[in-house]
């Protein structure tokens, strides 16, 4: 009765041996595998049952379809397009991808704390075999989702969702088996330094492109609240309305990233929306897009905007130097040079995943150009972290030097002759 009660109710991941034995944990198959139905089935039922609960304020249709719509959703969060009766859907709502996402790591932590990892290679078996579930159940999914007007991908509603759980899944698995801290810190330094100015080049880059989407709503928030009364959507049909805009205001940040990064997006095809100007024909009438600039050149002062992506570039650079600081002003640069490399392909890729198609004719082309996008915004973060690299280091070199040689010269102060 005395072990009862000094059994600690909570477990902590970091010191599992002394809790449960061996015989008690999972092999990382078994565990992946049930970790992989349950965050499969938890994505898939909510997003089946907000799609059923706007059907019951809807006047028409049947509860099979807007089952069906819900799970069409859940698929093309992950970036499954959907092929329609005279186009195609592969534009994916990233605010509704965050949550398989969630999901799939949380997942991944469950299998880290409760699987047993023997040698290395088991972390690797229990991700491929949460990856290998998942895209099983996510293409089973798929299938039960068909209709004649609306047909997910059968190639890609296994493999994306797959890509997602291996790498989400994956993290979390390093994380539940307090392996993530030591992974990270077994990696050589270059890496680690790449990586870490890489990605604060690439928030501050998404963190400008948010403050410019912000400003936009801001000053249209009459046009935006005048074409949702037009919608006529009714007060169900509004938070519907709503929620549709948040999981599109990601994606919305990332177009407006790109905007102030120079390549801009499209919005159709033969449109384009850039500091240098907008070119538009007929958009869909959803709210988002009241926040659009009027077509035409654009104001002088807009070109200032083309100098954020520079700052973010000196941001990242300078963050990677001072986090990993080198000896010579050379290798720093060569540091930087690559940190914004790694932050630039990273923002080309984030632009890719954030556009796709959105519907037939014209609007199968919808976001930022990716070629563009990848060779301009990478040489210019290159440049920027080079520099920012380059002169932070000089800096402290010099201080250091100066700093050596003050002690010297007081010194030759002090033992002056004397009579």
């Amino acid at each position: 009765m005395t072990g009862v009660l000094t059994r600690p109710f909570l477990r902590d991941p970091g010191d599992r041996g002394e809790e449960q034995s061996p015989r008690e944990l999972r092999p990382p198959v078994v565990g992946g595998l049930l970790a992989a139905g349950w965050a499969a089935l938890a994505g898939s039922l909510l997003c089946g049952a907000l799609a059923v609960i706007g059907w019951f304020t809807a006047s028409g249709g049947t509860a099979h379809a807007a089952l069906r719509l819900g799970l069409d959703a859940w698929l093309l969060a992950h970036r499954v397009p959907l092929e329609l009766t005279d186009g195609h859907l592969a534009l994916p709502p990233l605010g509704l991808s965050i949550l398989p996402l969630a999901l799939l790591y949380h997942a991944g932590k469950w299998v880290g704390r409760t699987c047993v990892f023997r040698v290395r290679t088991d972390l690797a078996v229990g991700a491929i075999a949460l990856a290998a579930g998942y895209a099983a159940l996510s293409e089973l999914l798929g299938l039960l989702a068909r209709t004649h007007g609306a047909i997910p991908h059968p190639g890609w509603a296994a493999a994306a969702p797959a890509a997602a759980a291996l790498v989400a899944g994956g993290i979390g698995i390093l994380a539940g088996s307090g392996r993530l801290s030591r992974a990270w810190a077994q990696l050589p330094e270059e890496i680690r330094a790449t990586v870490t100015g890489g990605a604060a080049a690439l928030a501050t880059l998404l963190a400008a492109g948010a403050i410019a989407l912000t400003a936009a709503l801001v000053l249209n928030f009459g046009r935006i609240v005048s074409l949702t009364e037009a919608l006529g959507a009714g007060f169900v049909g509004g938070i519907l309305l709503l929620l549709v805009g948040l999981a599109y205001v990601p994606n919305a940040v990332v177009f407006a990233a790109a905007f102030v990064a120079g390549p801009g997006f499209a919005l159709g095809t033969d449109t384009a929306v850039s500091t240098t100007g907008v070119t538009l024909g007929p958009i869909p009438a959803f709210p988002l897009t009241a926040a659009l600039p009027t077509p035409g050149a654009q104001p002088t002062w807009m070109y200032g905007l083309l100098a954020l992506p520079f700052l973010a570039g000196l941001a990242g650079g300078a963050l990677a130097v001072r986090r990993f600081p080198t000896q010579t002003v050379d290798r720093a640069a060569i540091r930087g040079a690559l940190t914004g490399a790694a932050g630039g392909l990273a923002f080309a890729a984030v632009a890719t995943i954030a556009g796709g198609g959105a519907g037939p004719g014209r609007l199968s082309e919808v976001g930022p150009p990716p070629l563009e996008t990848a060779l301009l915004v990478t040489v210019t973060f290159a440049l920027a972290a080079a520099i920012a690299a380059a002169a932070v280091t000089g800096w402290k070199l010099w201080r250091e030097a100066k700093a050596m040689s003050f002690p010297a010269e007081s010194v030759s102060t002090e033992q002056e002759p004397t009579d």
